[in-house]
């Protein structure tokens, strides 16, 4: 069985088993099942390098209609800087 969804323009299907029921998503090449884009997680891992405080950063990421929690964003941090 195969259920196709769309997403901001983005194109993606999903396949269900027959056998084992579970189901498999595949993307286009360029996207990934992450909530946040690289370019946003690598802006704000600059920005926290640039020295501006995690708040100001989560306000800032909001401030975009970006945001995402703190934790995401230390994680970042540890992962790319």
């Amino acid at each position: 069985m195969r259920t196709r969804f769309v997403i901001l323009q983005i194109q993606a299907s999903r396949y269900r088993c027959r056998a084992c029921h579970r189901s498999f998503d595949h993307y286009p090449e360029g996207v990934s099942r992450a909530q946040q884009s690289a370019a946003t997680k690598a802006m704000t891992v600059l920005l926290w390098v640039l020295q501006l405080s995690l708040d100001k950063v989560s306000t800032f990421l909001r401030a975009l209609g970006l945001g995402s929690p703190r934790p995401s964003h230390c994680r970042w941090y540890i992962k790319w800087a």
